[in-house]
């Protein structure tokens, strides 16, 4: 009879497992229980799983690719007034961008290098 019951418990954890677990199944499958003499118990389905914050809809923005680092470094050393040496030229793009060039983006060092070339930085 242990063997009945225990088959039992399984089909009730598989019907609520399955979310097929109604209240007319869960009063069948209690009362068969009892008519077989198993201690009442209350059947209940598995708590439902959390839900998932939404995640939002990204759609991909055209817009500017950031220029490589190192390339437009290596175009602002190409560039570099005669005279500067590489100490003065770090020093000038610190002052510039506000850090230094192992620092920056592609972006700044391109600001960097369209500055330089406009005479903006001495």
């Amino acid at each position: 009879m242990t063997a009945l019951l225990d088959r039992l418990d399984d089909r009730v954890a598989d019907a609520a497992e399955a979310k097929v677990l109604t209240d007319e199944v869960k009063a069948a499958l209690t009362s068969r229980a009892e008519d077989l003499g198993a201690p009442a118990k209350p059947v209940s389905a598995p708590p439902a799983p959390a839900p998932q914050p939404a995640t939002p809809t990204v759609k991909p923005v055209e817009g500017e690719v950031e220029p490589n680092p190192d390339a437009v470094l290596s175009e602002i050393m190409l560039n570099t007034p005669d005279g500067w040496g590489t100490s003065g030229l770090q020093e000038r793009i610190a002052t510039f961008l506000g850090k230094p060039s192992t620092q920056a983006n592609g972006f700044e060092l391109q600001r960097f290098l369209d500055a330089m070339k406009n005479g903006e930085v001495q």
